[in-house]
């Protein structure tokens, strides 16, 4: 943290620069076609991977002010490269110390002459305001005076949790109350039931059984079926009959 440091903002009393030390920056030059903002870093990352010792997925990258003009014009820029965990570190502590940074500056007077700001990318500052606003709510969540809200929002959680588990056993319940119950007027219908595996299922098949031994018509079974089939007038080219179940094709 000591090789970094704060200077006024020239626009804004209220507000300071971020200045980062060269030792922690490395510059770049690359030349990329016109690229959209949200595609950008991924595409210096791709054009610089092979400079970089580190992954690109752990560095930050800042492009130079004139950048856009350059790959409009398809001339090379400079690109800055720094530790994106280590600049995190630094802006936190700084905003925890109450600092307002407008912008991330680098240490050569030159490059603060051409106007760079590394403040790019998720570093922008609504994307450091983000950063900072949930670091101060969550400080402010661990304040001893919201220790009653805490306590309260962790029973209201508890509650609901609860209820949900209850609501979930009493609907299990219920489902195998209703199993039980087709299982017992399985069983006292049919007595010579021995397993009760599938009631609705061994049910249909004993009536089925009764009704073919009391001679009665069977309005399920194959004859029963191809009858209504046959009524369509339609040839039927293929037939399968399986489980209580026809299936035919016309050709």
């Amino acid at each position: 943290m000591a090789m970094t440091r704060l200077i006024p903002s020239p626009l804004d009393a209220k507000s300071t620069h971020l200045v980062l030390p060269s030792a922690r920056l490395s510059a770049h030059t690359v030349t990329l076609p016109p690229t959209p903002p949200h595609r950008l870093q991924a595409a210096l990352a791709g054009v610089l991977e092979e400079q970089l010792l580190d992954d690109p997925a752990d560095l930050h990258f800042a492009v130079a002010p004139h950048a856009v003009a350059a790959m409009r014009a398809g001339q090379p820029f400079e690109v800055m490269v720094c530790d994106k965990a280590w600049l995190k570190d630094v802006l936190r502590k700084y905003q925890t110390e109450g600092q307002t940074i407008a912008a991330i500056v680098p240490e050569e007077a030159a490059y603060q002459a051409l106007g760079w700001n590394l403040a790019q990318f998720e570093f922008k500052p609504q994307a450091r305001w983000r950063y900072g606003l949930q670091g101060a709510l969550a400080a402010l969540w661990r304040e001893p005076a919201w220790r009653v809200a805490r306590v309260g929002l962790l029973a209201l959680v508890l509650v609901q949790m609860v209820g949900l588990n209850v609501g979930a056993w009493r609907d299990r319940a219920a489902l195998q109350a209703g199993r039980e119950q087709v299982a017992s007027l399985l069983l006292q219908t049919f007595p010579d039931t021995q397993v009760v595996v599938d009631a609705p299922l061994q049910m249909t098949k004993a009536l089925a059984r009764l009704r073919a031994a009391s001679g009665a018509p069977d309005t399920q079974g194959l004859e029963a079926q191809l009858a209504q089939k046959a009524k369509l007038g339609k040839p039927l080219e293929q037939i399968d009959f399986a489980n209580g179940e026809l299936k035919v094709s016309a050709p």
